[in-house]
Parts: structure tokens; sequence; C-alpha cells
């Protein structure tokens, strides 16, 4: 008979979330990598949480509208539009020089 409270760090019930120090930190690193803790092994389970953080920071330096739905987009590309604008009439008129 198994006792539901079994603390021998050994089988793979316990392995994992409730392991001290090193391990449960690489335990919530590997969590966070998008991996699944499934019977004492890491499988993949999906993308890593700050992936999409990352991207969605480095598209919004090119000038990105990052979004999931067609709402989403239009109104990024709206507060965009706004912004470039807003810094474009902060710009001084005077800042392009005529050639002669």
């Amino acid at each position: 008979q198994v006792s539901l409270f079994c603390f021998c760090r050994r089988c793979p019930r316990h392995v994992g979330p409730r392991v001290m120090g090193k391990q449960a930190a690489e335990h919530e690193l590997l969590l966070k990598g998008g991996y699944v803790y499934k019977e004492g092994k890491y499988f993949m389970g999906g993308a890593p949480t700050w992936e999409p953080a990352q991207l969605r920071a480095r598209g919004e330096k090119q000038k990105c509208v990052p979004a999931s739905t067609v709402e989403e987009f239009m109104a990024g590309d709206e507060k965009l539009a706004n912004k470039i604008s807003e810094k474009a009439a902060a710009r001084p008129a005077n800042a392009v020089v005529d050639a002669p």
C-alpha cells in the first residue's frame, strides 16, 4: 500500500516542486521555459514565457504592430500612427536646411 504522505524525494511524484534549493530553482526555470513535468520527466510543452515578450519588444523597435486579432491590429496601428505623428510634430520645423 502506498502512503499519500510519502516524503522520500525519490519517487516521481515528489521530484519537482517539493524539492528544495537549487533543484527547485531549476524546476521553476524549466516550467517557465515551456517544459511540462509529468511522471518524473520533463517534456517540451510550448514556447518559453519570455520569448513572446522579447519578440514583441523587438517588433515594436521595428515599428511593427503585434496583434493576435484584426481588432487589436487596427487599434495598435492607430496608436502607432498617432505616436509617430506626435513625434514628427514636436520636431522643429527649421531642422530641414534648404540647399543653395
